[in-house]
């Protein structure tokens, strides 16, 4: 297949001939293409960053050119991890974003989320000298829209795929059910203008489908995911790594790889280590990542948290398990999944997300969502049965195979010269001649930012940009104020606990006053002891007292803890509790303060406000069009009169 030269922006229609042309070649050899890939998060190391590299590298590889458009999150130093650097690869980092308040974590800055609002005339200015031939872009946000913008104007393919069920993970943020609609609809606007949406399984395009309507507005295809079936391997398991971590060559080791927030349900995680420590069961558990949650379980039993892992160490992480536990339900394609398939473990994963990676009962099991008896049998069934371990890790591995990474990630390449010659060969290598094809779909008009919405994002940078302040401000605030508070606090109990034990009996009153709070003396047995002062039960009295200073101590005891689980900020039960809040959805026992937002009629207000929106940027771009048809007319007339 030829390839297409690399034409400066106002020639690019040119290329139509060349691409109708090429349509009539088959072979091996894909088009040098010149790729766009806007993302929102390249320096934060997850699941779709990781398959941008993939698809980078693989670019590069075949002779074309890459350049990524990005915010400024995670760390710099992540830009040119795995040795990406390459003189055809350039990376363009947006002047226009700011950290995520919802998932800002202080301690972790190479996870902190950034989300960008618009391109400013510089940027603009970086990407023209790319000179791209295909745009893909591979999250529906602000910026989006604005390189969606870009790509019109210019007349370039433009495409996508799908990574994230953001609109589900506010099932598992209590209060904010009733933004679904809103994000549902303006993501779906994103979408309308992409000639094709690559999404990763045949369940994500029926979810898309059925809750989206995206199969009206866009052509939904599917491109799955391809694994290093190299890094990825059993060959990686390593005892002394696990002696490092204190784990013995017989402990079963169980597994978990990803982002510690609500909606990946590390509390179902939490939940059936609590049950194994209970029954007794002889196991260990590993957890890789970190997150907002990771304070929260660091009481699970038996259990190691190693943070971030990349390159060699996470692949002897992996391998160096013996079972793989990932409750989450709101992956759309399951690459952490993959890797310890790939790595020579069973599979305890949700069923829907991903159950296409696992058959039951062959390579490991799939749970029902959010059923944690369900996980808990599955992965107690594998600790108890070593030889069923063996057998489905051999199955994992095997099935992981037929994943493997070039094949898969070669596709996308094709997939780009399919995108290039549907525009110039269907569409004469003008949007406006899809968005005629296309008409019905566009509920929010064919312009992608009207006037309308441009005041509604307008709205939303500013409030965005407060609420990061404010969050800013509360956490200069906490840092410096509130844990002097504590400590100071902290000091003052505890030194009042020390003193109370040392006084010992001479304090029943205020001893009384806590045993009675713990549960420890009722008030017939102390109204017993106080009357015990005769001189006939004095060895009774000492008895007694001598098991009254045990109390005072093991109150004592209590006391401290709770002092130093105060001023950590939660305890062993407080902690599981507040994560499974968090994800729980639509439950009775929450408090209606919370849940006031995932109220049913919040969502119906929330609709009608979409639809009334709707309507809104529909007028406004058919105004819009019209106006511009008008203006490109009488240019044209004065234009001959001259």
């Amino acid at each position: 297949m030829l390839p297409i030269p690399l034409l400066p922006l106002q020639q690019r229609r040119e290329c139509k001939d060349i691409a109708i042309a090429m349509q009539d070649y088959t072979g091996s050899h894909h088009q040098q293409h010149r790729v766009l890939i806007y993302t929102a998060c390249y320096n934060v190391i997850d699941g779709v960053t990781l398959t941008i590299r993939k698809i980078e590298k693989e670019i590069l590889s075949s002779g074309g050119h890459v350049c990524i458009v990005t915010t400024k999150s995670g760390i710099a130093s992540n830009t040119n991890i795995d040795g990406l650097f390459h003189p055809n690869r350039r990376v363009i980092f947006l002047d226009n974003s700011v950290p995520i308040p919802l998932v800002y974590d202080v301690n972790n800055p190479e996870t902190q989320y950034h989300l960008g609002f618009s391109l400013s005339s510089q940027i603009q200015k970086q990407i023209g000298e790319f000179e791209p031939t295909v745009i893909h872009v591979t999250v529906p946000d602000c910026a989006c829209l604005s390189v969606i913008e870009y790509a019109r104007e210019n007349d370039i393919p433009l495409m996508g795929t799908y990574h994230s069920n953001i609109v589900d993970y506010f099932d598992h943020y209590p209060g904010m059910a009733w933004i679904k609609p809103l994000l549902r609809a303006f993501f779906r606007h994103n979408y309308n203008f992409l000639q094709s949406l690559y999404v990763p399984t045949p369940f994500i395009r029926r979810h898309l489908t059925q809750d989206f309507d995206l199969d009206r507005c866009t052509k939904l295809k599917i491109w799955g995911r391809g694994i290093d079936i190299n890094k990825f391997s059993p060959e990686h398991r390593c005892q002394s790594f696990r002696r490092k971590l204190g784990f013995g060559d017989d402990d079963v080791v169980i597994g978990m790889v990803g982002r510690l927030v609500p909606e990946k349900r590390p509390d179902i995680f939490a939940r059936v280590m609590y049950r194994l420590d209970k029954e007794g069961v002889n196991f260990k558990a590993l957890v890789v990542g970190t997150g907002p949650c990771q304070d929260k379980l660091k009481s699970i039993p038996n259990t190691t948290f190693v943070g971030w892992m990349t390159g060699d160490d996470l692949s002897m992480a992996y391998a160096s398990c013996d079972i793989f536990l990932f409750p989450s339900s709101v992956e759309t394609f399951g690459n952490v999944t993959l890797e310890a398939a790939a790595s020579g473990l069973p599979l305890v994963v949700e069923r829907n997300c991903s159950g296409h990676l696992v058959r039951d009962g062959f390579n490991g099991y799939a749970c029902t969502a959010g059923d944690v008896d369900s996980f808990y049998d599955a992965t107690l069934d594998l600790v108890l049965d070593r030889s069923k371990r063996r057998q489905y890790a051999i199955n994992s591995r095997q099935f992981s195979l037929t994943l493997e990474q070039h094949s898969v990630v070669k596709e996308m390449l094709s997939n780009y010269t399919n995108v290039v010659n549907d525009f110039y060969g269907t569409y004469d290598g003008q949007h406006a001649n899809r968005d005629e094809a296309w008409n019905e779909s566009f509920r929010g008009g064919t312009q992608p930012k009207p006037f309308v919405l441009k005041l509604i994002v307008l709205f939303f940078v500013l409030s965005f940009r407060l609420l990061w302040f404010v969050t800013t401000c509360f956490d200069l605030f906490q840092g410096v104020v509130i844990s002097l508070i504590i400590s100071r606090v902290s000091s003052v109990i505890y030194s009042g606990v020390v003193e109370y034990c040392n006084n010992g009996v001479n304090n029943q009153g205020w001893t009384k006053q806590h045993q009675e709070s713990d549960g420890l003396l009722g008030d017939n047995e102390w109204d017993n002891n106080l009357k015990s002062s005769s001189d006939t039960n004095m060895k009774q009295r000492r008895s007694k007292s001598s098991s009254n200073l045990v109390s005072y101590h093991a109150t004592a005891n209590s006391s401290l803890r709770r002092v130093r689980q105060i001023s950590d900020g939660y305890g062993q039960n407080e902690s599981i509790f507040e994560i499974e809040e968090e994800s729980r959805r639509y439950s009775d026992d929450v408090n209606f303060s919370l849940k006031i937002g995932d109220w049913n009629g919040f969502q119906v207000l929330a609709q009608y406000i979409v639809t009334f929106i709707e309507f809104l940027c529909r007028v406004d771009s058919v105004l819009g069009s019209h106006l511009n048809r008008r203006y490109s007319a009488w240019k044209t007339k004065r234009y001959e009169h001259q």
